[in-house]
């Protein structure tokens, strides 16, 4: 049970890590995404 806990837990980190790598590769996009959206909605 350890090593399977281990094991997700590796799993689970490695996943974050590569979601925010992935995030920093994109940031200019998503920022400039939200920003478009913060607009729009205040806009309407």
């Amino acid at each position: 049970m350890i090593e399977f806990a281990f094991c997700h837990d590796c799993i689970i980190v490695s996943l974050q890590i590569v979601f925010l790598v992935k995030l920093l590769q994109n940031a200019r996009d998503y920022k400039k995404f939200s920003c478009d959206a913060v607009y729009s909605f205040r806009s309407k």
